[in-house]
């Protein structure tokens, strides 16, 4: 147990811990501001060291590299973002069009986290560090078609799509669907959720007719 008493290494450990969370923060957002202002490929670790008030070692005490770095700018709050999924999984709506659209939904309401400036440079940067960046990227995409593919089991589970759709591929059709959806999303500075939802729901319901459809049966 901590006894918050100050040892031989310096503050004490919960002090220390507070101290390199708010460094955290400090590179994360100093980041997370220059990507947007100037892009990723003319930000160097110097500048966000120099935003941040720190020095450039401490801030590769924190990340390995610039993609690693972007990562995290990406993944901060995506937790939140996939538990609002889950939810919506665990529970959703009765009408398959309205549970899908509101899944997909989760994903943009969820990058509002980001300016779409910033996510301009991030989608961009996934296609120029496809090895580094784009791979982890890639992940997230991944986890993203799973949590749809278990909405459509938890949606043919109430009889609600055809027990020979094939899930999966479906699953990555949505995603793709949501993928330009939200490219479009962020283009535009004027297009809110609502117009992402407008977007959305005459796709979703296209393909939800395909999966119910007899000929699948």
């Amino acid at each position: 147990m901590d006894s918050g008493l100050p040892d031989a290494a310096g503050p004490p450990r919960g002090l220390r811990e507070r101290q390199k969370q708010e460094r955290e923060r400090r590179i994360v957002a100093a980041a997370s501001a220059l990507f947007a202002e100037q892009g990723y490929a003319a930000t160097a670790m110097e500048q966000i060291a120099g935003r941040a008030g720190l020095a450039v070692g401490t801030v590769y005490n924190y990340f390995d590299s610039k993609p690693d770095l972007l990562l995290r700018v990406v993944m901060r709050g995506r937790e939140r973002q996939m538990a609002a999924g889950a939810a919506i999984v665990r529970d959703p709506p009765p009408e398959p069009v309205e549970a899908i659209c509101r899944l997909l939904l989760t994903q943009v309401e969820g990058a509002t986290r980001h300016a779409k400036r910033l996510w301009r440079v991030i989608l961009a940067t996934a296609t120029l560090e496809p090895d580094t960046f784009g791979r982890e990227y890639r992940k997230t995409q991944a986890q993203i078609v799973e949590q749809i593919e278990a909405l459509l089991s938890a949606l043919r589970a109430r009889g609600l799509l055809s027990p020979a759709a094939d899930l999966h591929e479906a699953a990555q059709i949505l995603f793709v669907v949501l993928s330009m959806t939200f490219q479009r999303f962020v283009a535009d500075e004027t297009a809110t959720t609502r117009t992402a939802a407008a977007e959305l729901r005459p796709k979703v319901r296209l393909i939800v007719e395909g999966l119910r459809s007899p000929a699948l049966a």
